[in-house]
């Protein structure tokens, strides 16, 4: 019978257990304790979206119990890999805070200088992170390879492989964006940016976490190729929400500044729909971008996105993603209950403050 249930303090004790058990092979000593430390602390809170889609993907296919190990497993897997990509993207970003905390590189700076360390901090801090950050990506990936074995999917042991590449593209073509001039050609501006948004979010977040779990369960290629038409478009509309939240957002809520993207330069689909209103206008706007902003500066900012129209323009765009996906939903054959837990995963990837 189609279930779909999700336990996040389960999930949470069993990625405690997998770093429990990489942690026992190695002796105890202060710099290992402090590698450890970084691990947990990386690891913990979040929405768990990931895992609720490779969840959610298990459950579409109807995953047998038996399998339900592989399901778990590959839950532990997407959360990991999430970690360290976050670890790296916190880098990327300068970003001082992840889930309401401090983010990797500055948790490992206050631990640089809680034991009176030489050099610099930040350095360490940084070089601290990318290094946590590939030991999760390769504990990920061995958990992955567990999960795929225990259900017999070669095509599941692909996709996790597909998602971590198609990461660091998306992560790349982010931050080439970043620095290509964009005056000439606003409309190259928009492709770029909703091109990151397909390969850096959309399938890594939310399309290719549900094929994942739906291969655990022996899915159809039928299926999974039916599931992607329905997540991709959806997958965009997440994270063009979590854009829109990123400059509008409420701070306490979502754990970081708000404004951030402003100060970093982002090129979101946000910024690219703002330089398409403007034209030749937007020369100010584009500026100020990137640069040390107050928050007056940032509320000016906003003011501008909202006043030439480019913030309803990003609303229409995730309505119209939102439909996409609603239109190849109404073909996948897939039984009504499904088609419904989709629809609830559709309405928690975009109706949300955090």
């Amino acid at each position: 019978m189609f279930s779909v249930t999700f336990n996040s303090q389960k999930l949470s004790d069993l990625i405690s257990a997998e770093l429990a058990q990489w942690r026992a092979k190695w002796p105890s000593t202060t710099v290992l304790n402090g590698l450890a430390d970084g691990l947990v602390h990386y690891t913990k809170g979040g929405k768990r979206l990931r895992a609720r889609g490779v969840q959610l993907g298990f459950s579409l296919a109807d995953g047998a119990s038996q399998l339900e190990d592989a399901c778990l497993t590959g839950q532990v897997a997407v959360e990991l890999y999430q970690a360290s990509a976050l670890a790296h993207d916190d880098i990327v970003d300068n970003a001082d805070l992840r889930r309401g905390a401090p983010s990797l590189h500055r948790f490992y700076e206050s631990w640089h200088k809680s034991h009176n360390f030489r050099g610099n901090e930040q350095t360490f801090g940084q070089n601290c992170a990318i290094l946590v950050g590939d030991l999760l990506l390769s504990l990920s990936q061995q958990v992955a390879n567990r999960a795929a074995d225990l259900a017999n999917s070669k095509s599941a042991r692909d996709t996790f492989a597909q998602m971590t590449a198609e990461v660091a593209v998306g992560q790349f073509l982010d931050c080439a964006l970043e620095d290509t001039p964009v005056m000439d050609n606003p409309g190259y501006a928009l492709e770029a940016a909703l091109d990151v948004v397909k390969h850096k979010a959309a399938r890594y977040s939310v399309a290719l976490p549900v094929i994942f779990g739906a291969q655990l369960a022996g899915a159809s290629e039928a299926l999974t190729n039916g599931l992607e038409k329905v997540l991709e478009p959806w997958g965009s509309a997440f994270q063009l929400r979590d854009d829109q939240l990123g400059v509008f957002g409420d701070d306490q809520i979502m754990g970081k500044a708000t404004g951030a993207d402003l100060i970093e330069g982002k090129r979101t689909v946000l910024v690219a729909l703002t330089l398409k209103r403007l034209g030749k206008n937007a020369e100010e706007f584009l500026a100020a971008l990137g640069t040390d902003l107050s928050e007056r500066e940032i509320d000016k900012m906003r003011q501008t996105i909202s006043a030439c129209g480019a913030y309803d323009d990003h609303e229409q765009l995730i309505a119209s993603l939102l439909q996409d996906g609603e239109q190849h939903l109404a073909q996948l054959e897939l039984p009504e209950a499904g088609k419904e837990s989709l629809r609830q995963f559709r309405n928690l990837l975009v109706n949300r403050q955090v």
